[in-house]
């Protein structure tokens, strides 16, 4: 798909994730999607598979969240099957931590579906924040 497309379609999950909505970029995620979360923290580590992602990364985030979890676009940037993602994620934790980080997400898209995701945050704010992951 040209790289205008995939910026639309990653434009689109990003508006639903800025309402807190998360159902359409999971819906676009390939059942072998690799995630890869950057840093040496107990949150960085790459997870294959939608199954490892689910239960090994998104349960055990979400889980710590007592509201709604936003992540709104600041700027994309497409290439091939490439879209950069700058954006800022917000949240509250179940133990009322307010939640605030900036990430860089590049996303590789094949045919419409996520198929990668290299995540850069950071991943010292994540652990203060939410703590160490839990496991």
């Amino acid at each position: 798909m040209p790289a205008e497309t995939n910026k639309a379609l990653v434009a689109e999950w990003f508006e639903a994730l800025g309402k807190g909505d998360g159902r359409p970029m999971l819906k676009a995620m390939a059942p072998d999607i690799k995630w890869t979360i950057s840093g040496r923290s107990s949150w960085s580590g790459t997870f294959q598979g939608l199954d490892d992602l689910r239960q090994n990364h998104l349960g055990p985030m979400f889980a710590l969240f007592g509201g709604t979890y936003t992540n709104t676009a600041k700027e994309l940037i497409a290439e091939g099957n490439n879209v950069v993602v700058r954006c800022r994620a917000r949240g509250t934790t179940t133990g009322g931590v307010s939640y605030d980080n900036d990430y860089c997400w590049i996303l590789r898209l094949d045919g419409g579906q996520l198929v990668e995701v290299i995540e850069y945050v950071d991943t010292l704010g994540v652990e203060q924040d939410l703590g160490a992951k839990p496991g």
